[in-house]
C-alpha cells in the first residue's frame, strides 16, 4: 500500500524478486509540479512568493502553462552566487511532465493601455529600431488630378469636335489601368521601445494606435517604395493576348479584301 496518492512512473521490483534496500516503485503527483531554478543574485530583490510565471517546453514553444513562485530561498550560494528559487506549476496542465526540461519566465511588471507592436514588424537600422507606415501616396494623387484637370482645361480638339457625332470615326480613349487603385507608400517611424517580449514589444514612441505598418518582407523595404494592401484591387492591366488576337484579325481580314 503507497502512503501517498499519485501516479506510478516507475518500477523497480518484480514478482519473485529479493526486496532489498532498492526502491519497489516511485510514485509521481501530477497535480503538484514544481521545478527549482536558480536566479542570480541580482535579481533577488525582483522576485517574490506569489509572482506569476509561464513555463514552456525547451522544445515547443507553443506548449505552455501558467505557474507561480513557490518559494524564495533565504540564503545565497556562495559557490556559484546564485538564489534557489521554487516554481509550482499550475493544476489541472497535460503538456508538461515530470523529468522534463522547460524554460521559465517570470513576470515582473504590467503596462496595461499601452499600444504595442509585433517583434517581426521591427527593423534594426544603425542600432536604431524603426517601422515601416503605410500611407496614401498624396503627390501621386495630386499629379493625376492635375491632369485631369489640364485635359478637361484643353478640350476637345477641332477634329475631335469634327467628327465628334461619327461613330465609326470615333478614337478610343485609353483606359488608365490604376484607375480606381489606392496609391500607397511607406515612410519611416522611429520608435522607442519599453517592454517587449518574444512576440511584441512596448512602443512609448513613434507610432499611434491604428497605424498599419508592414510586417512581411520589411527588412529590403527602402523610402518612398510603393506598397499595396492585399485588399486593394489589382491594376485593370490590358490582356496582351487580346492584343495579339486583334492584330491577327486585322491581318487576316486585309488580306482576304486585297
Amino acid at each position: 500500500t503507497s502512503p501517498i496518492g499519485g501516479t506510478v512512473a516507475v518500477r523497480d521490483l518484480r514478482v519473485g524478486e529479493v526486496a532489498g534496500a532498492a526502491r519497489a516503485f516511485q510514485i509521481v503527483d501530477l497535480d503538484h509540479l514544481r521545478i527549482i531554478i536558480q536566479l542570480p543574485e541580482k535579481d533577488l530583490s525582483r522576485v517574490a512568493v506569489g509572482q506569476v510565471a509561464e513555463l514552456s517546453s525547451a522544445y515547443d514553444d507553443e506548449a505552455t502553462v501558467p505557474g507561480h513562485v513557490v518559494r524564495v530561498s533565504p540564503v545565497v550560494d556562495a559557490a556559484n552566487g546564485t538564489v534557489r528559487v521554487t516554481v509550482g506549476v499550475d493544476p489541472g496542465q497535460q503538456s508538461l511532465r515530470p523529468g522534463q526540461f522547460v524554460r521559465v519566465r517570470l513576470q515582473l511588471d504590467v503596462h496595461e493601455g499601452i499600444t504595442i507592436l509585433p517583434r517581426k514588424a521591427i527593423v534594426w537600422t544603425d542600432g536604431e529600431p524603426i517601422a515601416w507606415v503605410i500611407v496614401d501616396d498624396e503627390e501621386e494623387d495630386k499629379e493625376d488630378d492635375k491632369e485631369d484637370e489640364e485635359a478637361e482645361d484643353d478640350g476637345p480638339g477641332f477634329f475631335a469636335k469634327l467628327f465628334d457625332g461619327d461613330e465609326d470615326e470615333e478614337e478610343d480613349e485609353e483606359a488608365d489601368p490604376w484607375d480606381g487603385v489606392p496609391r500607397r507608400t511607406i515612410e519611416k517611424a522611429r520608435l522607442k521601445l519599453g517592454y517587449t517580449d518574444a512576440r511584441h514589444a512596448e512602443i512609448l514612441s513613434g507610432l499611434e494606435p491604428g497605424q498599419p505598418v508592414v510586417i512581411v518582407g520589411n527588412q529590403r523595404l527602402r523610402l518612398g517604395a510603393k506598397i499595396r494592401l492585399p485588399d486593394d484591387p489589382m491594376p485593370d492591366w490590358p490582356d496582351e493576348d487580346e492584343d495579339e488576337d486583334a492584330e491577327d484579325e486585322d491581318a487576316e481580314g486585309g488580306a482576304t479584301e486585297g
